[in-house]
């Protein structure tokens, strides 16, 4: 079965860079609770969610191509004309 990002969500957007959230400073927007590593990137988020959450739902852009729901990593992500888009890895379609 596909999996895809759930739960907490460990990005920094701001800095460009994945940051492990504290469990004391989330948000929830459509059932999904988002983690961050400070305050501020939280507020950031919840002015603008939708600028900020996984497109395809969390799976991962490149097997979303190809009509397979693969699991997106966090750590792994590109922002492209400014979504957040995740993989599974950094192939060379992410380039």
């Amino acid at each position: 079965m596909a999996k895809k990002v759930t739960g907490s969500v460990k990005l920094q957007i701001p800095a460009g860079k994945a940051t492990p959230g504290r469990p004391d400073v989330k948000a929830e927007h459509n059932g999904v609770t988002y983690r961050f590593a400070s305050d501020e990137n939280r507020r950031t988020f919840s002015a603008s969610p939708d600028r900020y959450v996984p497109q395809f739902g969390g799976f991962c852009a490149n097997g979303m191509v190809y009509a397979i729901p693969l699991g997106g990593e966090p750590e792994n992500f590109k922002i492209i004309d400014g979504k957040l888009y995740l993989t599974n890895d950094f192939s060379p379609q992410c380039d």
